[in-house]
């Protein structure tokens, strides 16, 4: 039951962030993009034209951190695994990229974060 509601909660974030990418100009791309190795939650383009793979996290009140901090190493790895298999995938996007995050407050308050990390 927990799993569900954790899912649901989940769903439910990701269509505020869609929401708030779109009245920003960003264009959604894909949503809940799988694949091996890993998992993005939305993939849009940019007002200034980059891709932008986008990790939604939801912060509550018994969060022990803050959602940005649960973005670790292994989860930029699979973000970034992720990303290199969608591009390769997708040939017509050939534009700078970069990963953003949104944050979702427990009074659906969003925070963007861009460029949350830098790849290698």
């Amino acid at each position: 039951m927990k799993q569900h509601t954790a899912r649901k909660k989940g769903f439910e974030g990701e269509k505020l962030a869609e929401q708030f990418l779109e009245k920003h100009s960003y264009t959604i791309v894909q949503k809940n993009f799988i694949c091996r190795g890993g998992e993005i939650d939305i993939v849009a383009v940019s007002p200034d034209s980059h891709i932008v793979f986008v990790e939604v996290k939801h912060y509550s009140a018994n969060n022990w951190c803050h959602p940005l901090e649960a973005i670790t190493k292994q989860k930029q790895k699979r973000l970034i695994k992720a990303a290199k298999y969608f591009l390769l995938t997708q040939s017509s996007f050939t534009r700078q990229s970069r990963f953003d995050a949104i944050i979702i407050t427990q009074d659906n308050t969003i925070e963007h974060y861009k460029n949350i990390f830098l790849t290698t």
